[in-house]
């Protein structure tokens, strides 16, 4: 069917009309809105305005992109190459060395009894005794040594007298009746030959008869 165009003016003065002839105590909307074209077909344009603007919607959109690239190719190659190679070759030891000790006594090189001043004699292991051990007298007793065994006896009380060397020969050696004949002596020797049978008595000696010494005899 085709469609009849309807004259502005004819539109405006029925909307007046009606409005004249409508109830004063009440609203009613009817105002309508026609959308013409010359094309034949009706559009509601503002209801499409009014969908245009509702419809305003946020497309703000951000895009920004961080394309800092920035890297940080700082790179600490030091190397500590310093190598303490200093080797401590102090070596402290405590022990002590190897005793020497030839002469078996105790004291040598390097003993805990200490250093000795002849470590070929036994007897003597001190300066002192290395000096002054002796037998002056040669009654194989000795004096001045550090120490007396078998090899040497002693100590000879005088060192000067072959026939003593005991306290008690020291003290008793005599030759009272002055007849060369000796009594009380350790022991007896070419010269100091003994013991007299009475040394009261220079008359008898070593080779009386036995009765002569007892008196029983002149």
């Amino acid at each position: 069917m085709a469609s009849r165009t309807i004259p502005t003016s004819l539109v405006l003065s029925l909307a007046l009309a009606a409005t004249a002839c409508g109830d004063s105590g009440s609203t009613e909307d009817t105002s309508s809105t026609f959308a013409t074209g010359t094309t034949g077909d009706t559009a509601d344009t503002t209801m499409d305005g009014m969908d245009e603007i509702s419809t305003t919607a946020d497309t703000t959109t951000t895009m920004g992109t961080d394309t800092t690239m920035g890297t940080d190719t700082t790179t600490t190659m030091g190397t500590d190459t310093t190598t303490t190679m200093g080797t401590d070759t102090t070596t402290s030891t405590d022990t002590m060395m190897e005793c020497l000790d030839l002469d078996q006594d105790g004291y040598g090189d390097g003993c805990e009894m200490g250093p000795d001043c002849d470590d070929a004699d036994f007897n003597n292991h001190t300066d002192e005794g290395c000096m002054n051990c002796m037998d002056a007298d040669g009654d194989g007793q000795w004096v001045g040594c550090d120490t007396y065994d078998e090899n040497k006896p002693g100590e000879d009380c005088d060192d000067n007298n072959y026939n003593v060397f005991t306290p008690a020969g020291c003290a008793n050696c005599v030759d009272e009746d002055m007849d060369g004949y000796w009594v009380g002596c350790d022991q007896y020797g070419d010269e100091s030959p003994g013991p007299d049978c009475d040394d009261n008595n220079a008359g008898v000696g070593v080779g009386d008869q036995q009765e002569l010494c007892n008196g029983l005899a002149e």
